[in-house]
């Protein structure tokens, strides 16, 4: 288990903010996925498994991250917060989240959308919402950043430990 300092938490930061690329990239800031960043600032070989990173998570975060984002500024700032609240996530319950995030799923999403009640139903919901709105390209980063906080506000009720570190990443309104 890596043990996460704060130190490590800001070599995230600032390694997502740097840019955030579809695909796993090239072990640089600034073209990377948003795990490979992780695995970056923790000091790992180039990939996209954080050992310290619910694979549940992950898999998530990686659909996420590829998504079509307007830039990968934009993807970086989407993810930000997220990148932080994961850390340390690799021993919470993944029947738990899993259960959380269908939550998620069924309230905010696939009430609005009909779509089949399974996590691929959840991605083709947002990818129905943000083809709708492909005429602005902002509005998609804007429904994917609301999917990151969401998951942030989950790992936040499960007490995942890179919750402890969101200080460092304020919502843009708390600035």
């Amino acid at each position: 288990m890596t043990q996460i300092t704060q130190k490590i938490a800001k070599k995230v930061l600032e390694t997502v903010d740097a840019g955030l690329l579809r695909g796993i990239g090239e072990p640089e800031p600034g073209r990377m996925c948003v795990e490979a960043a992780v695995c970056y600032a923790l000091g790992l070989p180039h990939g996209d498994h954080p050992p310290c990173v619910s694979t549940l998570l992950r898999d998530i975060k990686i659909i996420l991250n590829d998504q079509k984002w307007s830039s990968d500024k934009a993807r970086a700032k989407g993810l930000r917060r997220l990148a932080l609240a994961q850390l340390g996530s690799e021993n919470i319950s993944a029947t738990k989240l899993d259960a959380q995030i269908k939550e998620f799923i069924l309230q905010k999403i696939l009430t609005v959308h009909s779509c089949r009640k399974t996590r691929r139903g959840f991605w083709e919901a947002i990818r129905k919402v943000s083809w709708a709105r492909s005429i602005l390209p902002t509005a998609k980063d804007a429904i994917f950043s609301k999917v990151a906080e969401e998951i942030v506000q989950i790992l936040i009720r499960m007490k995942a430990p890179g919750v402890q570190w969101l200080y460092l990443a304020p919502l843009e309104d708390e600035t």
